[in-house]
Formats: C-alpha cells, structure tokens, sequence
C-alpha cells in the first residue's frame, strides 16, 4: 500500500498531538530553566518530546510500513510515561533503589509479551499494553497524592487524580475501541487527560518556587527582633533552648556565608610583636 492522498483523520489527530506536545514541552524547559534547580520537571520534558515522536511515528501508519511505526510508535510512548513517572517519584524527593530497576525489567517483560502477543490475539495484547499504562499512571497518582506536600494543593489535585483517572481509563479502551461512536473520545479523552497533568505540573513547580520564597523570608524573619546571646562566648539560643554559634546559627537561616579573619585590634592583642597593622 502506498502513501494515501488524503490523511485520515486520525492520523492527522496524530500529527497535531506531536506539535502540542512538542509545544508543551517546550513551555516546560523553559519554566525549568528560569526557575531553581529541582529534581522532576527535567524527567517531564523528556516525556513529553519522547511522546511528541510516538505521535509523529503513528502518523506515519499511512505508509507501506504500517506495523514498524506503530511498534516504534509506541515504544516511544511507553517510555516516554516510563520518565514522565520517574519524573513524578523524584519530584516528591524519593531516589531511585535497586528494586525499581526489577520493576522496570518487568514492565518491560509484559511489554513485549503484549507487542508479541498483538498479531495472534488483538484483544488481549491491546489489553496488556494498556495495562503497561494503567500499571505506571495509578502508581504515579498515588504517589503524587500521598507524598506531595498539602500545600501544593492544586498541582497536587491535577497531576494526582489526572494520572489515575488517565490509568483507569486505559484499562477501559481495549473493550470499547471497535465502538466507532466512541472513537473520537478514545482518542480525545487521553490527550485532554494528559493536558490536565501538565498543567498540573506546571502548578507544581510555580507552588514548590513560591514555598520556597516564602521557607527564605520564614528564615529571614527569624533573624529579626531580639536574639538571646551568651554574654561570654557568644553562643545563640534558639527557639528550642539550644545554643549554637553565631555563625552556624545565621548560616542555617539565611543565605549568609562567613569567611574569617582578625580585626586591627584583636591581632594587636594577639601578635603584637608583629604589628601586622602598622601605618
């Protein structure tokens, strides 16, 4: 089969899904790059420009080589959510452990069997692929959901509850694809679902930069009004009792560094035969 003169209509979804995501990935780097180093939203944009070329690959369905781009199709698809949800773990400050490369090794496992199972038994290796997806989308919700400070209300809410409802509804698409009718929310349902995500990504970071405006004028005021300071060595109480040196104490709550040195009349006491500040 040859190129066809006039593209389909979901092919053509297709190639816009690869400009958007393409776009949103973008607005992304570009929030990363403007705002304090943090781990999660550089995970996101791989995402998203690894899912722009699935997109891009089952576009390109409408050639001669159908099933070779629609395996790399969605192999860039499923690893594109694989960093997305790598993305979301880091973000809530977890690290990576021995046992989620076992995790990945299986995942992969039932991707495979689910590609190789398609060209005998459609259903069911649809099915299995999709599961790929509802197994990473629940997992990352969740985890968005119980770990994510409170704070981040509203990122929180988005990323959280779009990831599952997202996950749940992949399951549901293998058993209604021959719907006709359905199609076009089959296909549009996702894509709005994953917006709502990276809105919701992009109100987490905005909420983690203003928590973290507000941690340092928090630090700052500290540093303000009286300080109860040993008349003797010169030692800090805190607000728990505790004593600290001055400048363990005003390091820990500002962004002050402190280099050291002698003054002109200390070292006059100290090494007067010197004279290290003589005129």
């Amino acid at each position: 089969m040859g190129i066809t003169t006039e593209l389909p209509s979901i092919y053509a979804s297709n190639l816009t899904l690869a400009v958007c995501f393409v776009f949103m990935g973008a607005g992304l780097l570009l929030l990363r790059r403007i705002s304090e180093p943090m781990p999660g939203p550089g995970y996101w944009t791989v995402g998203l420009f690894l899912n722009s070329v699935g997109f891009l690959c089952w576009a390109a369905t409408v050639t001669e080589w159908n099933r070779q781009f629609f395996i790399a199709g969605e192999l860039f698809h499923i690893i594109g959510f694989a960093v997305l949800v790598c993305g979301v773990y880091r973000f809530v400050g977890n690290s990576f452990k021995r046992r989620h490369l076992w995790y990945g090794i299986l995942l992969a496992a039932e991707w495979t069997v689910a590609m190789l199972l398609m060209p005998h038994h459609r259903l069911w290796g649809f099915f299995l692929i999709m599961l790929c997806r509802t197994i990473l989308f629940v997992w990352a919700g969740g985890v968005i959901l119980k770990q994510a400070p409170r704070l981040y209300a509203a990122g929180r809410f988005l990323v959280g509850y779009g990831l599952t409802a997202w996950g749940i509804f992949a399951l549901l698409v293998p058993f209604i694809w021959n719907l006709q009718w359905l199609r076009p929310l089959i296909i549009g349902l996702p894509a709005g679902l994953y917006v709502m995500v990276v809105m919701g990504m992009v109100l987490l970071m905005i909420e983690q930069m203003q928590a973290r405006v507000e941690d340092s004028e928090e630090r700052a005021q500290r540093l303000e009004g009286l300080l109860p300071i040993c008349a003797v060595c010169k030692k800090i109480r805190d607000e728990q009792g505790q004593w600290h040196a001055i400048e363990g104490y005003i390091q820990h709550r500002s962004k002050a560094e402190f280099s050291h040195g002698i003054c002109p009349e200390c070292a006059k006491k100290l090494y007067p035969e010197l004279d290290l500040y003589k005129k």
